[in-house]
């Protein structure tokens, strides 16, 4: 195990991927501007309330919709608008625990008969990872899972003692369609793993593969639907190296001294402080980030999408000036006839 551990953090160490980041708080422009750094973001789980389906978006609701159809119609417009990373929430949907996401949703779409969910996903997005839509030109994916570890299924099989090996091999099997696809893995709620936990050294290691191991770092974990109190908010070990994803607007109102590496807690989130200021950030601008209404109240669904294209570029070019990535809906933006030179230089 001794050897097993320390080869994981030599091999982090090396495969770390930094990018170049003036820690600076405000919007002063600190690195040029760069398209790289856009990545088109598809939320598919949770989409609906539908149970049925397993929450799953309506774009995949139809009965003869495959995952090569959707990408057909709804991923090679984002490409040939410019972006070359592709974020996917959630692709096999989510069961509707409360607040929690399914790590092991492909599992679970097997056993629902949900077909539709599954069947030719990693055959079809690699295409996407090979460059078939791009000329040649490699894609990024990135796929965002469940919580490895409060996952309530996976919680269980943890929690026997005589079950290691139905934890492990059910982790794999959730994961391979995605490392079949050539895509990276993010898991949720990481920002609290710590060495002693099996999910820790997981991500660790999916890491050290080149697979990702995008980590989310906020602290918020969930129990079979109970949140975790009392947690030590700080990254361990190599988890302080691994790409974090986070929730732009919480992630700008929870930093307190960016050139210091501190985030604080405010309005209720707490995240873990960020040791390494050059670690790859990618940042969500989803429904969640959108700014209320100016009376106060927040908005509709509706207005979200409706106003999008005018709340989203600022805060992508407040990224970008800080070297981070930002993920967003890049459907809402072509529709109103934004391109990707317009999104990042504010024209």
């Amino acid at each position: 195990m001794k050897h097993y551990v320390t080869s994981i953090t030599v091999a982090l160490g090396l495969l770390a991927c930094p990018a170049s980041v003036d820690q600076v708080p405000g919007d002063e422009p600190v690195l040029p501007v760069d398209t790289s750094r856009i990545v088109s973001l598809w939320t598919m789980g949770g989409n609906n309330g539908r149970l049925a389906d397993k929450m799953h978006s309506p774009l995949m609701r139809g009965d003869g919709t495959t995952w090569d159809e959707f990408i057909r119609q709804e991923i090679v417009p984002d490409l040939d608008w410019g972006v070359r990373t592709v974020m996917v929430h959630l692709p096999f949907g989510k069961t509707g625990t409360p607040r929690m996401m399914d790590f092991d949703s492909y599992i679970h779409a097997q056993d629902r008969g949900l077909d539709k969910l599954w069947r030719g996903f990693s055959n079809a997005w690699r295409r996407v990872a090979d460059g078939s839509y791009t000329d040649g030109e490699p894609v990024r994916l990135i796929f965002y899972l469940g919580s490895l570890k409060y996952d309530r299924s996976m919680a269980m099989l943890l929690e026997d003692p005589r079950k290691p090996d139905e934890w492990l091999l059910r982790v794999r099997t959730s994961i391979r369609p995605i490392l079949d696809a050539g895509g990276e893995l993010a898991f949720d709620t990481a920002g609290v793993w710590k060495p002693d936990d099996p999910a820790y050294w997981f991500v660790g290691m999916i890491h050290a593969m080149g697979a990702g191991g995008w980590i989310e770092g906020t602290e918020y974990g969930y129990v079979w639907g109970n949140p975790i109190e009392n947690q030590e908010l700080s990254f361990h070990g190599h988890l302080r190296h691994l790409p974090v994803t986070a929730n732009h607007q919480q992630y700008w109102n929870n930093i307190a001294d960016v050139a210091h590496g501190g985030w604080r807690p405010v309005e209720g989130h707490r995240w873990a402080q960020v040791d390494d200021p050059d670690r790859e950030v990618l940042l969500m601008i989803s429904g969640h980030s959108a700014p209320p209404n100016p009376d106060g109240t927040p908005k509709t669904l509706t207005q979200i999408a409706a106003t999008y294209h005018e709340w989203a570029p600022p805060m992508v070019r407040r990224n970008l000036k800080h070297g981070f990535a930002s993920a967003v809906w890049v459907r809402r933006l072509r529709a109103q006839g934004i391109t990707i030179e317009q999104l990042v230089r504010g024209e």
